[in-house]
């Protein structure tokens, strides 16, 4: 009961994560990108961050998210066209 309470979203994250990569409608690559972010990325091996104001690992989350999410694979443009600061 405990355990179950304590992480009942994480759980029900997991299973709609599972079953939506069972259908096809998630891929698995997506899923690890979900996971893990930019954590496997390093600065000195990614293209440089626009703009000083953007957190390192804010940027290489979004580059890992660019680099394997078709849907987002221009966000690093956007965000250095748009700047707004």
């Amino acid at each position: 009961r405990g355990l179950f309470e304590e992480h009942k979203l994480m759980f029900v994250l997991l299973m709609a994560c599972k079953i939506e990569m069972r259908t096809g409608t998630l891929s698995h690559q997506s899923f690890q990108t979900l996971l893990k972010g930019g954590a496997a990325l390093n600065m000195s091996d990614c293209r440089p961050k626009p703009f000083q104001w953007i957190p390192d690992r804010a940027w290489l989350n979004l580059v890992a998210l660019a680099e394997s999410v078709k849907t987002f694979r221009n966000l690093p443009d956007f965000i250095q066209r748009n700047d707004q600061m």
